[in-house]
């Protein structure tokens, strides 16, 4: 009998076969052995499952939705006449303890009253602000008095 040779192929990437062959010439099965297209098909296979991944948490990321802050901001736009005054946006959603603060960015005075006389700030001059924060959970719609079609709401969650 004669003793077993061992061939070995090395390739780039660190990419190892053994291959032996017996003594009566044919060689064994591979022990060990990976092709180099099997490994490229696999590593394209991953970057597409990763790619995949990468887009789906893109997309989840940049849907709308609520999100709870500790402060908002609500403007008072006035696009061209007073019919189109409005709060913007007209609903924001805060976390209790959370403050808002409204500011007039039109060229028309209005109020901030709110439905329930929570809050009542009677002048909101162009270029002001007004504050209010919000300490007690719950859902509290605010409107103007000298133009009632301007109506919004502050939604605080616990």
């Amino acid at each position: 009998m004669r003793a077993e040779k061992s061939l070995r192929l090395v390739f780039t990437r660190t990419l190892y076969v053994k291959q032996t062959e017996r003594a009566w010439g044919r060689p064994s099965t591979l022990n060990g052995a990976v092709s180099p297209m099997f490994v490229f098909r696999l590593l394209g296979a991953i970057w597409r499952a990763g790619a995949a991944l990468a887009l789906g948490l893109a997309i989840i990321v940049s849907l709308p939705g609520d999100v709870l802050a500790v402060d908002a901001q609500v403007s008072v736009t006035q696009p061209s006449d007073t019919i189109s005054l409005r709060y913007d946006p007209t609903s924001v959603t805060i976390s209790a303890g959370g403050t808002v603060t409204w500011t007039n960015t039109g060229t028309t005075t209005v109020t901030v009253t709110s439905a329930d006389g929570l809050f009542d700030y009677e002048t909101l001059a162009p270029g002001t602000s007004f504050s209010y924060t919000f300490d007690t959970p719950g859902t509290f719609r605010y409107f103007c008095v000298p133009y009632p079609h301007m109506k919004g709401v502050v939604v605080v969650s616990p």
